[in-house]
């Protein structure tokens, strides 16, 4: 039977017929044991395939933000008809942590192991909820009952090389014997190839990128990892036709293309470097920027008319990023094109524009959205540090005493932390005296990259090189987290990960904090 009797039903009867029979011919005939040692490419389980759809489904169809028995009533139906998908109850144990519910989730896989001695599969699940040592015993408990099974050695093999000291001979041996049990799973290959590399084995570590091509043939992130291998390895020839083969088969992936026109610019060979940047243009998802990288070029090339010519083309778009195009260093010869100051006031406009559409409904509410964000106070001591900004200053905590401080931790790799920086810089712009901001960089694998990421924005920020310690002493979760301190050194607020009206929210939790201490009033 497909669907359940039980008090969620109901929701059954809704995503039986949103599946319709098609999606129920599907579901019967898939296996539970999903995977292959014979397989190269990697693809989601089937029942994982079913999860996702009748999730997406049931949301489209019935209106509405689902809740934790929807979640509850889906993923308990396909485990149900699924009993030995590891992958389904992986799944499962990331949604009991979205809903805060770890605990239940605790309880839950501490029974079923225990119902269950003899289960490799559950030992394992066990120990994915076990806190960090404990972990690592119920993971060899799940190999010694079952030595092939795929998610038990990848289990150990992992703490193997997190554990302190890393131990990292029996990482590579657990890894080999995952790999034995099923070799789609890219995850495996990524792990050899960092170790191999950091121990310099570079050929070893190039063949386990090849196997992470053979697993995702479709993705650009392998090939990139060949890319560097072979630059490294000197052999810079493979490594143009690599990227030029995969581009040529992947017309819409703009990775590739990216990379070829660094590559080309490297070479110093700027007309090849241009024309693939053409083609970013044509699919990117954001094609106004693709548009000032193309003015970028045709600056290199001494062609500030034609740099002009492609700016005004963003701005006519929609482009705003008017302090990019004022502060990036390579756009600094279109400054002296006729024609240059019409197009930042196009650029303001566009900005302002943007601002009040941005904030437009959130403003409409404002009485009430300004208690809610200055409500709820923290109270708590802002743990002090002191780091050395782009310019090589000290700048410390302490020292800030008497000002409120914001601070936003993030890194460049990180997509959120992006989309949040043009509206902290909304908000920089707008702040008033006896504010104090912050830009401290964390979690960054190469902080050589923060000063050329600044200055190709054009950002204002007093950007500190900070480290992992730091954002550990501030309960530091996810990026981008915001805090804003107030003068007397007491942490008040806490945003974290990126929301549209963040700049007005500070601006109105900067101003309260001010006016508590006699300071100066923000500007709205």
């Amino acid at each position: 039977m497909f669907f359940r009797t039980s008090a969620s039903s109901s929701v059954w009867l809704v995503v039986a017929a949103l599946l319709g029979a098609a999606a129920v011919a599907i579901l019967g005939g898939c296996s539970q044991n999903t995977s292959s040692t014979q397989a190269s490419v990697y693809q989601d389980p089937p029942e994982m395939t079913a999860t996702y759809d009748s999730l997406e489904s049931l949301a489209a169809n019935t209106g509405k933000t689902l809740g934790f028995e929807d979640y509850e009533s889906v993923y308990k139906h396909f485990m149900s008809q699924y009993p030995n998908s590891t992958p389904l109850h992986r799944d499962w144990q990331s949604t009991l942590d979205a809903f805060n519910r770890s605990d239940e989730k605790v309880e839950m896989y501490k029974k079923l192991h225990e119902d269950n001695p003899e289960s490799a599969m559950y030992a394992y699940l066990y120990g994915r909820v076990l806190p960090d040592g404990q972990d690592r015993e119920m993971f060899k408990q799940a190999i010694e009952l079952d030595p092939d099974y795929f998610w038990g050695n990848f289990g150990y093999a992992i703490v193997s090389l997190r554990s302190n000291p890393v131990d990292t001979a029996e990482g590579i041996k657990y890894l080999e014997k995952a790999l034995e049990a099923d070799m789609t799973y890219p995850s495996v290959y990524t792990q050899l190839i960092n170790i191999n590399e950091e121990r310099g084995n570079l050929d070893a570590a190039l063949e386990y990128a090849k196997g992470y091509a053979r697993t995702s043939p479709e993705s650009y992130r392998p090939i990139e990892a060949q890319v560097d291998l072979l630059n490294r390895l000197n052999r810079a020839d493979e490594a143009e036709k690599l990227l030029l083969d995969f581009a040529n088969a992947h017309e819409d992936n703009g990775g590739v293309r990216t990379r070829l026109v660094e590559y080309y610019k490297s070479k110093d060979n700027l007309a090849e470097a241009l024309k693939w940047q053409y083609q970013v243009v044509k699919i990117s998802r954001d094609p106004d920027a693709a548009l000032v990288d193309v003015a970028k070029l045709h600056l290199a090339m001494n062609q500030a008319d034609s740099a002009l010519w492609y700016l005004n083309e963003a701005a006519g778009r929609g482009y705003a990023d008017f302090r990019r195009v004022a502060n990036n260093p390579e756009l600094a010869a279109v400054k002296e094109v006729e024609g240059f100051d019409k197009l930042m006031t196009t650029l303001k406009t566009n900005a302002e524009a943007a601002r009040d559409q941005r904030l437009a409904g959130f403003l409409e509410n404002a009485a009430a959205n300004r208690t809610e964000a200055i409500d709820g106070k923290l109270n708590e001591v802002a743990p002090t540090f002191a780091f050395k900004n782009l310019e090589g200053k000290t700048v410390a905590l302490e020292d800030l005493r008497g000002s409120v401080v914001v601070i936003d931790f993030w890194a460049t790799w990180c997509g959120p932390c992006r989309m949040t920086m043009p509206v902290l810089q909304e908000f920089v712009d707008r702040a008033p005296a006896n504010v104090e901001f912050l830009s401290l960089n964390v979690w960054e694998d190469d902080q050589s990259k923060v000063q050329p990421f600044i200055q190709d924005f054009g950002y204002s920020f007093n950007v500190l090189y900070g480290d992992n310690q730091v954002a550990s002493d501030y309960g530091v979760t996810g990026i981008p987290t915001m805090v804003v301190i107030d003068p007397q050194g007491k942490l008040q607020y806490r945003h974290v990960g990126y929301d549209p009206h963040l700049d007005q929210i500070l601006l109105w939790q900067t101003e309260h904090l001010l006016k508590q201490s006699g300071g100066t009033q923000a500007k709205l």
